[in-house]
């Protein structure tokens, strides 16, 4: 394989990686997404060092500049859909805390005024 297409393959392989983050985060299995993400990251470390290791290589070769660059775009923008997803997902988790709160300060403030003992008072 040249250097050039060492270097796509590493972004194809990014993209393929970045593909099956966004499935996970469509289907809300966070805890897996978490779990591939050092996975990506470490990806994305090792081709930084390709990219470098590489370089000339890739700007004297304009249809794998090209390619990179298509690549790059298309994994940019599942990273912002992921972005979008986990942001809507963190918004319904602090609504859920907010109405957990609510609940458990409304209990408290009926069982303080009806003489019921709440959760900390009495029951021991």
């Amino acid at each position: 394989m040249t250097p050039v297409e060492n270097v796509v393959a590493a972004y194809e392989k990014l993209l393929a990686h970045s593909t099956s983050r966004l499935a996970l985060a469509r289907e809300g299995h966070w805890a897996q997404l978490a779990q591939q993400e050092a996975d990506y990251l470490a990806e994305v470390e090792s081709l930084k060092t390709l990219e470098a290791r590489y370089q000339r290589a890739i700007e004297g070769n304009t249809a794998g500049v090209r390619r990179k660059a298509a690549l790059i775009e298309r994994i940019l923008k599942q990273d912002r859909q992921i972005q979008q997803l986990a942001a809507s997902h963190r918004d319904e988790l602090r609504d859920l805390m907010d109405d957990s709160r609510h609940r458990r300060d409304l209990s408290k403030l009926y069982s303080a005024g009806a003489g019921i003992p709440s959760d900390n008072q009495g029951l021991r």
